[in-house]
């Protein structure tokens, strides 16, 4: 279990998981969209190496429904493809999250849950794209945060403006 994520995470959301969510929701369509439109199939594929449930206690998505949200949107309105894939170790959080994963792979997004640490997996992720001729943009980082290419380091926003510059 990364650090921070034991005890009552799942309850509600905290300020660092709001952090990361408003850069996904903010982010990941632009890199998406600017990656897939220049892609082999307009495909991209996506990693969240320490997925977590999926969703919080009270409903609310966490970043990979988040993310499933956003392939959803993406697919429908845009015709892109992102294809996720998520990585959870935990037995009781991998459960919640493949079913989330479940409800959105039977709505037509690929997304694939792996119960394990994100080296299991990694590389049929990268076969897989391979294989499909997705090329991979950036550097794929694993870490808990969530293993997210597209958040740009050094991103800065003027104090008064919170949101996430990508």
């Amino acid at each position: 279990m990364s650090s921070g994520t034991g005890g009552g995470y799942w309850a509600d959301k905290a300020l660092p998981s709001e952090f990361k969510h408003e850069l996904l929701r903010h982010c990941q369509p632009q890199f998406v969209g600017m990656t897939g439109s220049h892609s082999h199939g307009k495909r991209v594929v996506y990693l969240h190496g320490y997925a977590g449930e999926g969703r919080f206690e009270n409903g609310d998505p966490a970043s990979a429904e988040i993310a499933l949200r956003i392939a959803s949107r993406l697919r429908s309105k845009h015709g892109l493809g992102l294809e996720c894939f998520f990585g959870e170790s935990q037995v009781k959080s991998f459960e919640r999250l493949n079913a989330v994963v479940q409800h959105y792979a039977g709505r037509g997004v690929p997304a694939h849950a792996h119960r394990g640490e994100v080296n299991g997996v990694l590389d049929a992720v990268v076969e897989r794209a391979a294989r499909a001729a997705v090329p991979l943009p950036g550097s794929v980082r694993a870490g808990p945060a969530a293993g997210t290419a597209h958040v740009g380091a050094g991103a800065q926003a003027p104090a008064e403006d919170r949101r996430p510059s990508c």
